[in-house]
């Protein structure tokens, strides 16, 4: 491949060989490229994104197709980054939620019809 064209936040890191298609006869290569995404509290996301063509696959398919799976990269982890993270405080009230309900399940198994209140 010529010199690709990447979306903004994509860092291209290499072409690999993999094997031939049987089918064609071409060599197949893994283009690879690293997206990264910063989130609103400031914590850096990266994702290694790697992209199959063959000696028939112009340089506009493969630029593409790095467009297009960065593009949902980022569309992805905006939508999974938009939460702020838990704090200590939250964390510990969420165990113990968990635990109580454990034990509540623990207590409801041991009953023969599993109720506990009858």
């Amino acid at each position: 491949m010529q010199e690709l064209w990447l979306p903004e936040g994509g860092r291209y890191i290499n072409s690999t060989p993999l094997g031939r298609n049987r089918e064609t006869g071409g060599t197949i290569v893994s283009n690879q490229m690293e997206v990264r995404f910063t989130d609103q509290f400031g914590k850096l996301h990266k994702q290694l994104i790697l992209v199959l063509s063959d000696e028939f696959t112009s340089q506009a398919e493969v630029e593409d197709q790095m467009g297009y799976a960065a593009e949902n990269y980022i569309r992805d982890a905006k939508q999974k980054y938009n939460k702020r993270p838990a704090t200590p405080e939250e964390m510990k009230e969420a165990g113990k939620a968990l635990e109580d309900f454990r034990v509540h399940r623990n207590r409801r198994a041991e009953s023969t019809n599993n109720k506990l209140y009858y």
